[in-house]
């Protein structure tokens, strides 16, 4: 069980102004994606209709569609951040394989730029669970933040050692028993476990007891162990 702690004034300001403000980011980079995407439609058109030698029409057109692939990506991930910032009443049931795809993708480039390798395996068919789809996202999201945070905090203890460790996270979905379960870990490396709460902020504190809660009252679990943190629900 995990035990509630008193919020700080300025954390409670920030866990309640921040997402109006990355709701309001999110619509101003939403624009010039949009200009972008556009923009490489009409180069393309008029690659299409210049006299470029076979080589050279490939290469080009080849480039534009790169760059095309990658404001589709970037657009798909600025409508996700909305999404969360400012759901809509959705009371869509929730899926686990969905919404470890979906979070996943969305946090993947985050931990490649810090130097996390992460992967998931997904075991088997999967279907809706006791929980709506944003909500079930977001404690998809708590459980693979925390991970983050577990291990940058691991990997700091070993270089201050001098020693080396393993920066991996990996997710792995399955069912047990009428349940799905999503179980997220990581190396501990080779120094003692240390108490997971040491050092941890607040507000993911507070999103994971958030999750606990959420887990409980669907008939399912979250707990956090050494070296791993896992979500358990009942299919609906």
């Amino acid at each position: 069980m995990i035990e509630c702690q008193t919020l700080l004034d300025e954390e409670l300001l920030m866990l309640t102004t921040f997402p109006e403000l990355i709701g309001g980011l999110a619509h101003e980079v939403a624009q010039p994606l949009n200009a972008l995407s556009l923009i490489c439609e009409v180069l393309r058109l008029k690659v299409d209709r210049l006299e470029l030698s076979q080589n050279d029409a490939k290469f080009f057109g080849d480039k534009l569609e790169n760059i095309k692939n990658q404001v589709l990506r970037a657009t798909e991930t600025v409508h996700g951040v909305r999404r969360y910032v400012s759901p809509v009443d959705d009371s869509t049931p929730g899926n686990m394989e969905n919404s470890l795809r979906t979070i996943g993708g969305l946090l993947r480039q985050q931990f490649i730029s810090r130097g996390i390798d992460f992967d998931f395996d997904i075991q088997g068919e999967f279907h809706p669970v006791n929980l709506e789809s944003i909500l079930l996202d977001l404690m998809v999201a708590q459980c693979l933040v925390f991970a983050r945070n577990r291990v940058e905090a691991l990997d700091i203890r070993h270089r201050h050692n001098g020693l080396k460790f393993s920066r991996k996270i990996q997710a792995i979905l399955s069912s047990v028993e009428g349940k799905d379960l999503l179980l997220v870990k990581w190396d501990q490396g080779t120094l003692e476990e240390m108490d997971w709460q040491q050092g941890l902020p607040a507000t993911l504190f507070v999103g994971l007891k958030a999750s606990e809660l959420l887990a409980s009252k669907s008939n399912g679990k979250m707990e956090i162990n050494t070296g791993y943190i896992s979500l358990r629900l009942q299919r609906k």
